[in-house]
């Protein structure tokens, strides 16, 4: 019995690379904005445990990244990424919304990241 994907994802490698990219930005500029306001109350509560769910998953699909890159059939390299890169992408949406409005930013996506 073969492995049903979650989401089919064309090109996961490629998509990858643009998501560690946005998640590694929102992570950085997130946490800048953490520690200007360290004694926020929401900061310490809602925000810095995001932050730490967010690195935990950039961490892990690195890992995965890492094990999935001694494979030389691009085929396999895609299959096994597939429902990783989609998971991965479902936690940088969530963080992409919800990070903004936790740290009570009124901008979205492209404003905050470039903050």
């Amino acid at each position: 019995m073969t492995k049903a994907s979650f989401v089919t994802i064309k090109d996961p490698e490629g998509e990858l690379e643009t998501l560690l990219q946005t998640a590694n930005t929102l992570y950085e500029n997130t946490l800048k904005l953490a520690k200007k306001n360290n004694s926020n109350e929401r900061i310490e509560l809602v925000v810095k445990p995001m932050l730490e769910d967010l690195k935990a998953s950039i961490e892990n699909i690195n890992q995965k990244k890492n094990q999935v890159a001694s494979l030389t059939d691009p085929k396999q390299r895609a299959q096994e990424l597939g429902d990783p890169v989609s998971f991965f992408r479902m936690t940088v949406n969530r963080a992409e919304t919800q990070l903004p409005t936790a740290c009570g930013q009124l901008v979205h996506g492209e404003n905050f990241r470039k903050y």
